[in-house]
């Protein structure tokens, strides 16, 4: 149930860091090792995960910059090298 429900988030195409999907699985109230599995086992390619919540970022928000936006996707998980991707597919 956890794996699919991880598949469930990251094919909305709004992008989710590992650190947030995990967060949102526990919100959910699934069990640690559960969790675990799923993260591992979801197929995520979180570089692009971080392009997707980018460019959502910029659409929803024209005022973002660069600096602004890195600090947006930092504050949400992503990692620096999932960022500097995210930044690029967005434009920056």
């Amino acid at each position: 149930q956890c794996l699919k429900k991880a598949e469930a988030y990251l094919s909305r195409g709004s992008g989710f860091s590992e650190e947030g999907l995990e967060d949102q699985l526990e919100y959910e109230e699934f069990e640690s090792t559960e969790i675990s599995y799923a993260i591992k086992n979801c197929g995520a390619d979180w570089k692009d995960q971080c392009a997707k919540k980018a460019k959502a970022y910029v659409k929803s928000n024209s005022k973002f910059t660069k600096s602004s936006l890195r600090s947006q996707l930092s504050y949400e998980g992503f990692t620096s090298s999932q960022i500097d991707y995210g930044l690029k597919a967005a434009g920056f």
